[in-house]
């Protein structure tokens, strides 16, 4: 994995199109109780939503509440980006245990770390500030999706994962029926194939699509079903409108 830490400078931003000059609000990265669905969301009301982002680090849990700790090696935090006021960022601060004008408290510091937006085509990179864990931590107690939902809000069951996984094997076994068929000489196949390969992927991409919202596990086997899916579909899409304008 590619290190981002380190690779911002501090107070450099990389955002679409050119700041507004007389914009006060900063970027500011939470991970735990802060977040949407966390018990103090109500603390990041007012303030602008940009996007679920990550970090690299680890996260621990401390007691009802998480800890981020910066490395380099330590995988992927999740979390939310969000843009505040002055106001809003002394606020947190406090909620924090900062005292005004201090950027270390007793349990966390206040630093700049480089953010990754998921939900950008170009994976846009950001400097944003968060709050950084100070005390020790229990390796025993190491969230290892990094995403303190998963502590308060375990993962459903992955039910649409594999409706996903299902369509796209459908896929294949068409494919290879649809093969032997052809080698043997028999058309009967030809309608079948179109079918599925249409219907299956969107299937599959509608799946996937729940999934995600859901939150389920098995995120990696999802996102491949989602290509595979995309692909076939394209295909049989394509297939489909030439054979209907020949």
């Amino acid at each position: 994995m590619v290190s981002l830490i380190g690779c911002v400078p501090e107070g450099f931003v990389l955002e679409k199109g050119m700041p507004d000059a007389g914009d006060e609000r900063e970027l500011v990265f939470v991970y735990g109780t802060l977040r949407r669905g966390g018990s103090n969301a109500f603390r990041m009301e007012g303030a602008a939503f940009r996007g679920t982002a990550r970090v690299e680090g680890e996260l621990h849990v401390i007691t009802w509440y998480p800890g981020l700790t910066m490395k380099s090696d330590g995988g992927w935090v999740i979390g939310e980006l969000y843009k505040v006021g002055p106001e809003q960022m002394r606020a947190l601060d406090e909620f924090e245990g900062l005292s005004a004008g201090e950027v270390e408290g007793s349990e966390y510091r206040r630093v700049r770390v480089p953010v990754q937006l998921h939900e950008t085509p170009e994976q846009e990179m950001v400097s944003a500030w968060t709050y950084e864990w100070k005390g020790p931590v229990d390796s025993t107690k190491k969230i290892p999706s990094g995403d303190w939902l998963d502590v308060m809000q375990p993962p459903p069951p992955p039910v649409f994962t594999w409706v996903a996984l299902l369509a796209t094997a459908s896929i294949f076994v068409t494919f290879y029926v649809s093969i032997r068929g052809l080698i043997a000489g028999r058309d009967w196949h030809l309608p079948l194939m179109g079918a599925v390969f249409l219907g299956s992927p969107i299937i599959g991409i509608t799946a996937v699509l729940i999934g995600n919202r859901r939150r389920e596990r098995m995120n990696r086997l999802r996102q491949l079903s989602f290509g595979i899916c995309l692909v076939f579909g394209l295909i049989a899409a394509a297939g489909w409108l030439i054979a209907i304008l020949s």
